[in-house]
Parts: structure tokens; sequence; C-alpha cells
């Protein structure tokens, strides 16, 4: 693996200079275009860094090697992740991003069927928004079948097997995924997730920590480690991360005003805070999870509800431990059967 990894990286930074029947050697990577190659790469890089800006990174790379090459399969497939990932994360609500993540793994379908990437995209979308489990499940399975060391493939299959609340699978895909590339960012806290969904809570730290030394900046590892915290009952703790989160965002105010409110208030007092203002700005699904660890059952409901109604992403609402108060509510059942999942 490592080989292969530093005969890419060679590859892509001497391209220009190869003979053409090199260069024919070299296009089993997807393309021809060397151009295209890089965008590719950088595009990939980005991505995996899991963070809104270089998400949006990621999807401009990848937009230029489709532009560069248009039959690019695998640029496709990476492009139809980050449309996936941005309506994740919220950086733009509503169908849209899910409906361009379709097409471009469509596209990337049609264009090579024999590259696991292209079946991920689909099966991205397709559990993440229109929960369509049986095909996503086909997909990833697909994506195995051609290449099981594709680290990519397992780390899919770990968040699939973690959102249909299989926790034994989960565990086991998100090991093999950072077995076959262990200093990924994604791969590292994709674990910390799983142990947190495990109720792991100090292995969940203890990964989250290795995380970081990989990434000292890695969003979603300061957002699990404060989740982790959250969960132990170590709030100050959850508040140094949350904090350092909105320090990365620009929002620094903003996060000097909620630290006031938690000094004044109580943890109690920032999670009121923080759905007022999510609920203000139609982010329900944080809202929710907030009314749920206050234990509020019927706002929670409430938010749920609207959530639902805008078709929000419901990722792992069968493991996340942040709904544990409202799991024993008949509600909670009756929304797992509207999202289709297994009771």
């Amino acid at each position: 693996m490592l080989q292969a990894a530093i005969t890419r990286e060679i590859a892509s930074q001497l391209r220009p200079q190869l003979s053409g029947t090199e260069q024919e050697s070299i296009a089993k990577v997807g393309t021809k275009d060397a151009d295209a190659y890089r965008f590719y790469l950088r595009g990939r890089y980005h991505f995996e860094k899991w963070s809104s800006e270089d998400n949006k990174a990621a999807a401009e790379f990848f937009e230029k090697a489709v532009a560069r090459d248009s039959n690019y399969a695998a640029a496709y497939a990476g492009l139809a992740d980050a449309y996936a990932i941005e309506g994740y994360f919220g950086d733009v609500f509503g169908r849209d991003p899910f409906d361009k993540s379709r097409t471009a793994a469509k596209r990337a379908l049609a264009l090579d069927s024999q590259i696991p990437e292209s079946h991920l995209s689909l099966a991205l979308v397709d559990f993440i928004y229109f929960w369509d489990f049986a095909e996503a499940d086909a997909e990833i399975q697909r994506a195995l079948a051609l290449d099981p060391d594709s680290a990519y493939s397992h780390v899919v299959s770990c968040w699939f097997e973690a959102h249909m609340g299989r926790i034994g699978n989960m565990l086991t895909e998100c090991r093999r995924a950072l077995e076959l590339d262990p200093f990924s960012p994604v791969y590292n806290f994709s674990l910390t997730l799983a142990y947190n969904f495990s109720r792991d809570y100090n292995q969940a730290i203890e990964q989250a920590k290795k995380t970081a030394e990989i990434d000292p900046n890695s969003e979603f590892t300061l957002y699990w480690l404060g989740y982790t915290y959250e969960r132990m009952g170590n709030y100050a703790q959850a508040m140094e991360q949350w904090t350092r989160l909105d320090k990365l965002h620009g929002r620094a105010e903003h996060a000097e005003q909620m630290m006031r409110i938690f000094q004044r208030l109580g943890y109690p007092g920032y999670l009121r805070e923080d759905a007022k203002s999510s609920d203000a700005n139609g982010n329900f699904g944080t809202s929710a999870a907030d009314y749920a660890v206050l234990g509020e059952k019927d706002a929670a409901f409430a938010a749920l509800d609207k959530a639902f109604a805008m078709r929000a992403t419901f990722l792992f609402v069968k493991v996340d431990p942040v709904y544990d108060n409202i799991r024993s509510d008949p509600r909670f059942p009756e929304l797992l059967r509207r999202i289709g999942l297994p009771q």
C-alpha cells in the first residue's frame, strides 16, 4: 500500500515528462490528463479533512478535474461525495445538493462501474438523504467485491452499518478502514464516532486524541471530542472543544458569548440557548439533539418533526447516544419507521 501511494505521488509529479508509452501505463488512474489527475488528488485530500471549507475546496477541485476530462469517472464520484457532504453539513439546505450528488454518482457509474468509488458515491447519497437503504447496501457490497482492500469502501460501510444500528459491524468496518489507511483523518475520527455509538467513551477520547495528532485542527475531531466529554458529564471540557470549534469557524464573539452563558447558567442554559439559536436558523436536527439531552421530550419531537418535514439528514439517529433520553418514548420508534430504518 505504501509503495502504491509513493508510486502515485511520484507519477503525479513526473507525469508531464513521461513518454507516450509511460503515460499510457499511468492511465490506470482513470484519466490520461495529468492536470485532471492532480485536481482529483487535491480534491480527495480536501474531502478527507471533513470541514465545510475543505469540502467546498474539494468540490471545486473535482469540478476542475471533470472540466479537464469529462469522462473521468472517479472525479465525478468525488464530486458526488462532496455534494452529499455539503448537504449533510447543512452548508446548503434543501434537496439541491443531494440531487446534484445523485446525478454525479449516476454519471460516474455510467462511465466506469468497475471502480469502487462510483458505487460508493451512489450509496452515500442514498442512505444519507434518499433513505434507499437496500440500494445503498447493494452498492457498498459491489464496491467491496471490486476491491476488498479499499479503505474508503470500508469507512462508507462503517457509516452505513452505524446508520442501520449494527454496532458490531460498524466497529469492524471502521477498524478495517484504519488498518488500510492509518493516517487518514476521516478514518481516524470515524473510529472515534464508532466508539461513541458503542458507548465506549474512554476509547473514543483516546482515539480522538490520536486523530488530533494527525490533524490538530480537524473540526470533526473537535466536535466528537466535545461530544464525548458531554456524554461523560465533563461539561467544562466539552465547552472547551465547542469554543475551539467556534473560533476555527471565525466565530470568536459567539464562542465567548456561549461560554458566558455556560458560566452563568450551567450546561443546561448553554443547551437551551444553542437550541433557540438553532431553531431560529432552521437547524432543527441540532435543536432536537439539545432538547433530547435536556430530557425535554415534547420540544425534541417537535424539532424532529420539523427536521423530517425538511427531509433533514438523520444520519446515525438509530445509535446516537444524544437521543437516549427520548428512545423509550413511542414517538421515537415511529420516527424510525417513517425514515424506513429497521426497528
